[in-house]
């Protein structure tokens, strides 16, 4: 944490054959880079908060803990939402966490940064794949997964 834009320059072409994906992802990480973050942003985050690190009511679906504190960090609160987002184009999860957070912090996130994060760690886990096989399973997804949720992350990033 956070995602090196330099780790995943270098990866990436070392991982898939595709100038086009390249170039987009490319687009995307000066976006990221070019991000001025304001100090009132800046939070301790989890920085790893997704269902993994959860624990839920069995009966009634309620988060009843946070766990994982390890990657925790000095960083744009932001950052704690960008696992919320996932790619099968539904966004209630996503939507419920921040329809609890924003008025118990009486700030407002902002979605398109949030889906910034997200595609830019989508490109991290595919660098990450660097030596693991195609079918492989790295960090719980196979190439084609990977290569789904990069692009999927990529066309989110279109519709702000």
């Amino acid at each position: 944490f956070p995602v090196d834009p330099v780790l995943i320059r270098d990866r990436i072409p070392q991982v898939i054959n595709d100038a086009g994906l390249f170039s987009e992802i490319g687009a995307v990480l000066r976006q990221y880079e070019a991000l001025q973050i304001e100090a009132t942003d800046y939070v301790l985050v989890h920085s790893d908060l997704g269902l993994h690190n959860l624990a839920f009511d069995p009966d009634t679906l309620t988060v009843q803990g946070i766990f994982d504190y390890e990657e925790a960090a000095w960083a744009d609160r932001h950052h704690d939402f960008r696992y919320l987002v996932f790619d099968f184009d539904r966004s209630e999860i996503l939507e419920a966490a921040l329809a609890v957070y924003e008025p118990a912090v009486g700030v407002q996130l902002s979605r398109q940064r949030i889906y910034l994060y997200n595609a830019v760690c989508a490109f991290g886990f595919l660098a990450y794949r660097l030596g693991t096989a195609d079918d492989e399973k790295s960090c719980g997804r196979t190439l084609v997964e990977d290569l789904r949720w990069t692009r999927w992350a990529i066309a989110q990033l279109e519709c702000f």
